[in-house]
């Protein structure tokens, strides 16, 4: 398609290519709509643009509910890192769920906004949105705690050595990362250390491997050292890393210690089968997979 129009003789309009982008699509499904699409490309801005674009994909799709639910299938939010000290979330999903969540972000926007201005400082909307999102999040899990009567429970687990730790960086060899995301600057985890929705596990030379306890109860010190060492489901080809069980996999019932060689991460679905079908794990780290126990079955 073409992709500029003369407004008058004398006057030729370029388009960028969000513009040229947005009026294709639109035109795809209704190509009578071409002409006046490039007339709102050369007066309306594209927000303007975008909003009209929307309104003749709206209108020209027959099957909206159909769509709608196939959104709703491949709604999605991942975390994903892009260095070391910075991240990255991506979220899709339904328009009405996704204008709900800026809805609420907006008196967030609008207290930021004024502290930002009283203080003369000069901020992006872009980047008092993101600060929206995190006071929201900080504020709910407080809310969640003080609910509860006890501690938001942790959300973020820094790995780190404990000679890093009291030097302030890392030298070859050293560790300092968060769980399942990648390594951060040492004052990263000193700033995570004192949160108190967050936690780090600093190695000090205890080894984990050998605290045990003979309850059912997973000791915090144990609890974190496996989230840290596990961030997804144990289990072969599940890449889970939401919403994991610790598993004893040797149960208690039958003496199985509650130490890191007998307790991994399953996700929901495979801590399920495990019990349901009297399964135990084999294999180490993440490449494990379910085998018949070998205990006799009950007796009816």
């Amino acid at each position: 398609m073409r992709c500029r129009i003369r407004k008058k003789p004398s006057e030729l309009v370029r388009f960028s290519p969000v513009q040229v982008e947005a009026v294709t699509r639109a035109a795809t499904v209704d190509p009578s709509s071409e002409g006046a699409l490039l007339q709102h490309a050369a007066t309306d801005g594209v927000k303007g643009l975008h909003m009209v674009c929307a309104r003749v994909e709206a209108a020209a799709s027959k099957d909206q509910d159909q769509r709608y639910e196939e959104c709703r299938a491949r709604r999605t939010l991942r975390h994903r890192r892009l260095s070391d000290v910075e991240g990255l979330l991506e979220m899709r999903g339904p328009i009405d769920v996704t204008a709900r969540i800026m809805a609420a972000l907006e008196p967030h926007e609008a207290e930021l906004f004024e502290q930002a201005r009283a203080s003369g400082r000069r901020e992006h909307p872009d980047a008092l949105a993101f600060d929206a999102l995190a006071q929201m999040a900080d504020e709910s899990a407080t809310a969640g705690s003080i609910a509860k009567g006890r501690r938001a429970p942790a959300t973020v687990v820094v790995h780190v050595d404990h000679s890093a730790f009291v030097r302030g960086h890392t030298e070859p060899g050293e560790t300092c990362e968060i769980a399942g995301v990648g390594p951060v600057p040492v004052a990263v985890a000193v700033k995570l250390s004192s949160d108190a929705i967050l936690k780090a596990l600093i190695t000090d030379g205890t080894d984990v491997r050998a605290v045990s306890h003979l309850g059912r109860t997973i000791p915090a010190r144990l609890r974190t050292a496996i989230e840290a060492l596990y961030p997804e489901c144990v289990i072969a080809g599940c890449h889970v890393d939401r919403h994991l069980e610790i598993d004893h996999n040797t149960p208690i019932s039958e003496r199985g210690p509650t130490e890191l060689g007998n307790l991994a991460p399953l996700c929901h679905f495979h801590h399920d089968e495990k019990t349901l079908k009297d399964l135990r794990v084999e294999g180490t780290g993440t490449d494990r997979r379910l085998v018949p126990s070998g205990r006799p079955p009950p007796e009816p």
